[in-house]
């Protein structure tokens, strides 16, 4: 909950200046003579998500992956201690796609947005974490980038089916948060086709036709369910980080002050 005021009030002050896992519904085909120890051909698709920062941060969405920590690699664990030992996996990645597979080997530990530091079980916790991360560019009076919208970042969740669209207008569809969080670590960037329903706490459907009515109620959620913080940070574009006064007054689409 706490990143959706990170963004959100930045979020609304751009678009209106301007007018980073889990498999779904696989079948899995049993041969009779299946081969000993085979290598699979598929990675964690999260793995070309991560951005190496200058300070060597590992970037994934909203938080960092801590160092050290172990990758499997076709069927070999290989430990990773700094950001070259990193890199010279992601190259054997790239210049080997067809004929790797890698994950983490898990807990990992990463540092969320609040310098937390926190320990990751398993690819499902981590792609959750990934797709729930609001996405600091793209906004824009027509397009608003997607992220995982559930009762535990939000008052809402999404009901399916969800139509996603990417930069070239290719759409997809969702029919599950875990198709979602699955589409989210294959496509550099994705947004929300409108109109889509969310649920709220009380079982109540809203249709949301268009961007302000989404912003509108995610601002008022993070605003009625008391979550602040010292600090929001502008798109990374931008690069600067302001402290937040309080008291504050946002103000919506429909020119409603929430203070």
């Amino acid at each position: 909950m706490k990143h959706l005021l990170y963004y959100f009030s930045i979020i609304l002050i751009v678009s209106i200046s301007t007018t980073s896992c889990t498999k779904d519904d696989v079948t899995v085909t049993e041969t009779e003579d299946p081969i000993e120890n085979p290598i699979e051909t598929r990675h964690n698709d999260l793995m070309d998500d991560i951005q190496t920062r200058e300070d060597g941060t590992l970037d994934l969405g909203c938080f960092s992956i801590n160092l050290p920590f172990s990758l499997t690699v076709n069927n070999e664990i290989i430990e990773i201690e700094t950001v070259t030992d990193l890199d010279d996996v992601l190259l054997f990645l790239e210049t080997n796609p067809d004929s790797i597979y890698i994950d983490f080997v898990y807990p990992i530990s990463i540092l969320d947005q609040d310098g937390n530091t926190v320990t990751i079980q398993n690819g499902e916790e981590l792609g959750l974490l990934f797709a729930t991360c609001i996405p600091e560019n793209g906004y824009s009076e027509d397009q608003f980038p997607a992220f995982l919208i559930d009762m535990q970042s939000s008052c809402f969740s999404m009901i399916y089916p969800v139509t996603l669209s990417d930069l070239n207008g290719n759409e997809f569809v969702t029919v599950s948060d875990s198709s979602f969080i699955e589409l989210l670590s294959e496509q550099d960037l994705l947004f929300f086709n409108f109109p889509f329903s969310l649920l709220t706490e009380d079982q109540e459907t809203i249709a949301i036709e268009e961007i302000s009515e989404l912003i509108n109620l995610l601002v008022e959620c993070t605003v009625d369910q008391g979550f602040v913080s010292d600090s929001f940070y502008l798109p990374s574009d931008v690069g600067v980080c302001y402290d937040l006064q309080f008291p504050a007054t946002v103000i919506t689409f429909d020119d409603e002050e929430i203070v």
